[in-house]
Order: structure tokens, then sequence, then C-alpha cells
């Protein structure tokens, strides 16, 4: 009884954790995206280049905050054996927002962010928030862990007739510093952190891609992690799609 009694306090304060992390998360979003959105408008006005210089800077300081809230969240949810809400999803409009959204700071960061989609919908199942998160660290990531001049790629297109799975397949790509061969089977599992990223941003939690892979699992899609040529990384999902799109 004791240790029965034990495990339901114990269950109850991770309830009540989650719950204040989800609840948290949310109303800290509402002003940060505000703010994203002033100091982008601001980027784009300013004369000095001194004032816009600083103002780049606090752009991606602000973007790594709300990148670091919706992963904590996705986090809590993925720990917290929340039903997972799947539903018929349009990933290439989910693709297309999620591109839209890391447009400022690829223009900050001095990196060229480009996008290809096809002209008919790809319809997945998955849950919106989790896909939409999943998508977005790959392309923070690709455009955080790249260089001023750099470039980064993010193409979906329907899966090869050959796959033996009608699907999708979203690839995305940087020339950025990339990893090391002996550290990509460990890249997307939690806490863990290249070189590159350890030396970039010292203050990283190592949740991005553990994030992706777990929510990839999630839905029954796979991820593929491997250096790109001849530097950077390319990062590859792939996944079953639905034979006729669905309005959601």
């Amino acid at each position: 009884r004791q240790v029965r009694t034990h495990l339901d306090e114990v269950e109850a304060r991770e309830r009540t954790l989650r719950e204040f992390v989800a609840n948290t998360t949310h109303d800290v979003a509402v002003p940060l995206t505000v703010l994203q959105t002033h100091l982008s408008a601001l980027e784009q006005t300013a004369a000095d280049d001194e004032v816009s210089a600083r103002v780049r800077d606090a752009m991606r300081e602000a973007h790594y905050m709300g990148s670091l809230l919706r992963n904590l969240s996705a986090a809590s949810r993925l720990d917290g054996g929340v039903p997972i809400d799947a539903r018929p999803l349009d990933l290439a409009a989910l693709v297309e927002r999620v591109v839209a959204r890391h447009q400022p700071l690829a223009r900050a960061s001095g990196v060229d962010l480009n996008m290809a989609i096809p002209s008919v919908p790809i319809v997945v199942h998955a849950d919106a928030t989790l896909a939409e998160q999943a998508v977005g660290n790959l392309v923070d990531n690709a455009i955080r862990y790249n260089h001023r001049g750099g470039h980064v790629a993010v193409v979906l297109d329907h899966s090869p007739p050959s796959d033996p799975v009608s699907g999708f397949v979203l690839r995305v790509s940087d020339d950025g510093v990339g990893v090391e061969a002996a550290e990509l089977p460990q890249l997307a599992t939690r806490r863990f952190r290249g070189g590159a990223a350890r030396s970039r941003r010292p203050d990283g939690q190592g949740l991005g891609l553990a994030i992706v892979s777990e929510a990839a699992t999630a839905f029954g899609w796979q991820l593929l992690l491997k250096a790109n040529t001849p530097t950077g990384l390319l990062a590859e999902l792939r996944g079953p799609s639905t034979e006729t799109p669905t309005k959601s």
C-alpha cells in the first residue's frame, strides 16, 4: 500500500508538471511571437548597420527561445503518454508554413532558405502540432548550424514508384558545419549534442532532433540523417500518405 501510494503521488506530480509546462509554454509563446514580428519589421527598416546587426542578434535569440519552448512542450507530450491526435493533414501546406515562419531567422543569419513542394497536396495521418514541430526542428537546425552565405533546401515530394508503400519524402539539406561520422548514430538521441552544436550553442538542450525522431516513430515515419556533400547535413523523413486529399 505504501509503494502504491508513493507511485500515485509521483504520477500526480508528473501530471501537474506536464500541465504546468503546457500552460507556461502557451502563455509565453503568444507574446514571444509578437516580439518576433516586431523585430522582423524593425530589421527590415533599420537604416544603421550596427542597429540592424543588433536586431538580427535579438531575432536569433527570440527564435531560439521560441524553439526551446515548443520542444519542451513536445517532449512533455511525448513523455506523458498523451494520446497522439492523428488526423488527415496536408503536409505540403505544413511545410510551406514552417518555411515561411523560418524566413526571418534565415535572413537574420545570412542563410538562403528555399523550398519546393508539389502542386498536389500530400495528405498524411499525423498530429498537426507534433508534425509541425518536427519539420520546424529540421529547418531550424539547418539554419542555426550553418554559416553566413550558406544554403538550406526544403524539398517535399511523393515517394518514388520503386518504394513499396505510397507516401512522401521530405528532405532538408544544408551546407553548414555538418557532424562527424561517428556522431550520426547518436544525433537523434535526447541530450546528445555534437561538437558543432556544443560550440555554437553551449546552453542548448539537445532536444531538437530527438523530438523529430520520436514524433516520426509515433506517426510510423522514418528519419534518416547523413552527411551532405561536400559539407553539411541531410535529414530525410519518409512515411505513408493517403490516396485521396482530405480537407482539414
